[in-house]
């Protein structure tokens, strides 16, 4: 039997969803100390705790064995002169992982892929999910990112990567960007944007965050 989530609720409140169509959800205020890209709100003000140096686990069932590893390595290794300092390293133990990978398939849904993330109970109860308005409140223990087969089967290599990518930066608390003036963004939420690895202004985020 394949390996379950170690949450133990989950309101279902999506983090991000990279999307064929029209984004689900967004959240309209800015914080002063959030930042912004052209007009457009980057990340949450919270993070991932601890962040710059985590285990990701790729659970069984997901087939993305080569894609997942390449989006890593384009996180982990920006491309230019950019740099950040961001490590993740694969492990099989669940409780070593704070980035875990799953897949799913729902060929009638237009998302592609989405990201939760869990703040620990601090009465020892275990995980739950956060939903992003807490994000800018609580940081957060851990992320998983969830792929869905029946969509991401429709993109071409570079644009399986491109996605994991995009959504594992949600797990850090960057956020999406929706305009069409930010279709270069590695950010941006639909699968029509022209980012193909990570992008200035996110990287600075990274950098600043953590």
């Amino acid at each position: 039997m394949d390996e379950m989530p170690r949450r133990k609720t989950s309101w279902r409140i999506l983090v991000s969803t990279l999307v064929v169509g029209t984004l689900l959800a967004t959240l309209h205020t800015t914080p002063a100390t959030a930042a912004t890209f052209n007009g457009e709100r980057l990340d949450f003000t919270k993070k991932m705790s601890p962040g710059t140096n985590i285990g990701y686990k790729i659970f069984p069932g997901n087939e993305y064995t080569s894609s997942i590893p390449a989006a890593i390595n384009s996180l982990m290794y920006p491309p230019g002169s950019m740099s950040n300092p961001m490590v993740l390293w694969q492990t099989t133990v669940t409780a070593n992982s704070q980035m875990d990978f799953y897949q799913y398939s729902k060929s009638a849904s237009d998302i592609v892929a989405y990201v939760e993330v869990f703040r620990k109970d601090d009465n020892g109860g275990g995980y739950y999910s956060m939903g992003a308005p807490a994000m800018d409140a609580f940081n957060w223990r851990y992320a998983e990112v969830w792929l869905n087969d029946a969509r991401m089967d429709e993109l071409s290599t570079t644009k399986r990567r491109v996605t994991i990518l995009h959504e594992m930066l949600h797990g850090y608390g960057l956020r999406d960007l929706k305009l069409a003036v930010n279709k270069a963004s590695i950010m941006y939420a639909y699968t029509s944007g022209t980012a193909t690895a990570m992008t200035a202004e996110t990287n600075t985020v990274l950098v600043t965050k953590y």
